[in-house]
């Protein structure tokens, strides 16, 4: 709980959403000073405000995954891809965008069409248990990705897109 003095008079604030007035370094200030930026935290701010009251908690008791989700499924550009284009009605798009922030790609290319490959299935495999153990890195998750990636693995029939569009449903259901 944070106090603030307005006019000699003591006001107790607490669970107060501000979107603009975020603290973030130097490097992180390049990316939030623009516009676009700063229209979705103020989004990202009211989902927030939204669902906390939905269920009945306060901003700061909302679970992250849960706004992470939401945002996701409402189409909210969370995660930046060369490849795809967020604002389309694409289906896949809410997926690439929860389990990018997830540490499940590597890079800026989602690469949706291309056929899923062993070594990247085991290693999502593994990502996703530990995303449900509430234990995943995302970090450590997206260098694994990238050293499988970087390997020659058989391709599966399944597309990237598919496996994550099952991993998705799989989310959307909790």
């Amino acid at each position: 709980m944070r106090a603030v003095n307005f006019r000699e008079r003591q006001v107790k604030l607490d669970n107060l959403l501000v979107p603009v007035a975020l603290s973030a370094s130097h490097v992180g200030w390049g990316s939030i000073r623009l516009e676009p930026v700063w229209m979705q935290t103020g989004e990202a701010a009211g989902f927030a405000a939204a669902l906390a009251v939905k269920t009945r908690t306060t901003p700061a008791a909302l679970n992250p995954d849960t706004l992470i989700r939401k945002l996701a499924a409402s189409r909210v550009m969370i995660a930046f891809f060369n490849d795809m284009d967020a604002a389309s009605d694409d289906p896949d798009i809410p997926a690439a965008q929860y389990f990018a922030t997830k540490g499940f790609f590597p890079s800026y290319d989602a690469r949706l069409n291309e056929p899923l490959t062993e070594a990247v299935q085991r290693i999502w495999e593994e990502g996703l248990a530990a995303l449900h153990k509430g234990r995943l890195d995302p970090m450590t998750l997206s260098r694994k990705v990238r050293q499988v990636e970087a390997t020659d693995s058989r391709k599966l029939k399944q597309t990237r897109s598919q496996a994550l569009q099952s991993m998705w449903r799989e989310f959307t259901k909790q």
